[in-house]
């Protein structure tokens, strides 16, 4: 993506590379943690999440989105941004009560 000819794409490749990384250090590519790691970053890790919890994948069925919540609060502060995990979370709930 750092060489892409779309000027944006090079400029998010950040995220891209970072989206990997755990709050608590243990990630990779390059052991970031905290505040090291891209607010943007954090938001796709959650995100990505997520969604690999809640769709069908080969080598195992979906999780339901209260075993795939569940998951994200045990990762809160360790895989996650704890920040990120509730604001995401706040949002789910304000979507699901929408639905209703």
């Amino acid at each position: 993506m750092r060489n892409h000819e779309v000027e944006r794409l090079q400029e998010a490749a950040f995220i891209v590379e970072e989206h990997h990384e755990r709050y608590d250090g243990k990630g990779y590519p390059y052991g970031l943690m905290g505040s090291e790691i891209s607010l943007e970053a954090s938001i796709v890790s959650v995100v990505d999440a997520f969604d690999a919890m809640t769709t069908n994948r080969v080598y195992r069925g979906a999780m339901t989105i209260e075993e795939a919540i569940q998951e994200m609060k045990n990762g809160k502060g360790t895989q996650f941004n704890p920040l990120v995990v509730d604001e995401f979370l706040r949002m789910l709930e304000e979507k699901n009560n929408k639905w209703d």
